[in-house]
C-alpha cells in the first residue's frame, strides 16, 4: 500500500511499512531492557581517570556517568556511544522477514543489546552494510 510522501520534521517515508518501521523504531527507544543493557555499561568517572577516553582530571573529578564500549574496551560519556542490537533487526543476508520477526529482534531482552562507542558502531553497520550491498547484488 503506497502512501503519498509523509513530512514528520526532516524524514520522509514512501510507502506505509517505511512509516510504520520509523515510528515503532522511534517507541522502541523507550524499551525497559534497552535502559537496562545501558546500565550495565554504566561506570563512574572516577574509576577510570587512568583509563584512555576519559576526559581530563578536571572534568573526570565531577563524578559523572560513563560508558564502556564492549568492543574497542574504552570509555566514552553518553553521546559518544549506542545502543546497538547485537544481532542486526533485519538480518543482512535474508533482508525483510516479515513483522513478527521484526518485532521479535527490535524488542529483544537486555541481553540482545550491547553498547558501542560511535566509532565501533560506525564499523559495525558498514560491515552489515556491505553484507546487505552484497546479497542484493547476487539475487540479480
Amino acid at each position: 500500500m503506497e502512501m503519498a510522501r509523509i513530512i514528520h520534521g526532516k524524514k520522509k517515508a514512501s510507502s506505509l511499512r517505511e512509516w510504520l518501521v520509523w515510528q515503532i523504531r522511534r517507541l522502541s527507544y523507550r524499551w525497559p531492557p534497552r535502559s537496562e543493557a545501558l546500565d550495565a555499561a554504566r561506570r563512574i568517572a572516577r574509576e577510570f581517570e587512568a583509563r584512555p577516553g576519559v576526559p581530563p582530571k578536571s572534568v573526570s573529578r565531577r563524578i559523572r556517568l560513563f560508558f564502556a564500549c564492549a568492543t574497542c574496551g574504552r570509555i566514552y560519556p553518553r553521546r559518544g556511544v549506542s545502543v546497538d542490537h547485537i544481532d542486526p533487526v533485519v538480518d543482512p543476508k535474508r533482508g525483510w522477514a516479515g513483522w513478527d520477526s521484526y518485532l521479535e529482534r527490535l524488542f529483544c531482552e537486555a541481553d540482545g543489546f550491547q553498547i558501542l562507542c560511535n566509532d565501533c558502531h560506525d564499523k559495525k553497520t558498514e560491515r552489515e552494510r556491505n553484507v546487505r550491498t552484497k546479497v542484493r547484488r547476487e539475487r540479480g
